[in-house]
């Protein structure tokens, strides 16, 4: 299974585990990380955007993690950007990165998109609509429906 992980999934070990949902979101993401069945895709635009982290300490370890476990890294290409401008309009997303992300997740074969970020998952109809215009099939899920 190839699976593209959004960056609040990356984050997700790292967050403060007072709150049970985030302490059971972070013990699957290491679990699906640890799955010798997955393939874990990155991207260098996630790579960039895990060194906005402010905390140094975070960001060493959500690099590290990445580093550790990315097997496939996606060359990104100009026809993302186009295709990330029209997916956000569509589905009304708020970031471009997020778009961004689900474009390159698509480019690389994923099978599923990981993300914590709820907007995304409210909004799973429409993109995996938007993304089968595109010719993609991409499955969005939080990483304890994978577990």
């Amino acid at each position: 299974m190839r699976v593209y992980l959004d960056l609040c999934a990356w984050n997700r070990p790292f967050d403060s585990w007072e709150v049970q949902k985030v302490k059971d979101e972070a013990h699957a993401v290491i679990a699906l990380l640890e799955r010798p069945d997955i393939t874990i895709i990155g991207s260098r635009f996630a790579m960039r955007m895990i060194e906005e982290i402010s905390w140094d300490i975070k960001y060493e370890h959500v690099s590290s993690l990445m580093n550790e476990y990315v097997k496939e890294i996606v060359k990104e290409e100009a026809v993302m950007l186009h295709q990330a401008d029209m997916l956000q309009a569509k589905c009304r997303l708020k970031k471009l990165e997020d778009a961004l992300h689900l474009v390159i997740a698509c480019h690389g074969d994923a099978e599923y998109f990981v993300t914590t970020d709820q907007e995304l998952i409210n909004k799973n109809r429409c993109i995996k609509e938007q993304l089968q215009k595109l010719g993609f099939a991409l499955n969005i899920a939080n990483p304890m429906e994978l577990v």
